[in-house]
């Protein structure tokens, strides 16, 4: 979108000459120079560190999950399931960085945390809270 519309600002500002050509592909280089340079300082060390607090988030969310849930069932309120907005929001950011990090060229490692079991553990406390707080009961 943004080299469509600094085409058209050219085009505007300028008559079509050979020149604008290589105009245009300069701002192109120096967009991507800067892209890539920016990218570089964003996300240094890949997803390692953001996978960590990433899946600490989701198991913080998994926890207050499942005491709201215990507390729903303990009152006998079945039909009143817990916002579990939280629980997905950190599901979906621990799933999108680990996929960024199994995208990542990387030595293997002795003894790494399994990032999945986590996941799944993340999924099957949102699936299970809603189905056992569902209105035909667990």
């Amino acid at each position: 979108m943004f080299t469509l519309v600094v085409s058209f600002v050219f085009a505007q500002l300028a008559p079509v000459t050979w020149r604008l050509a290589g105009v245009r592909l300069m701002d192109v280089v120096i967009g991507s120079l800067i892209g890539v340079v920016f990218g570089l300082l964003a996300w240094p060390r890949g997803a390692q560190a953001e996978l960590h607090r990433a899946v600490a988030l989701l198991l913080a969310r998994e926890a207050e999950t499942v005491e709201a849930t215990t507390a729903a069932v303990v009152a006998g309120r079945r039909d009143t399931a817990p916002d579990d907005r939280a629980l997905q929001l950190a599901l979906s950011l621990a799933e999108s960085a680990y996929a960024q990090r199994q995208s990542e060229p990387r030595a293997p490692v002795a003894g790494a945390p399994d990032w999945q079991a986590a996941m799944i553990t993340g999924h099957h406390v949102l699936w299970g809270s809603r189905r056992l707080l569902a209105r035909a009961g667990p």
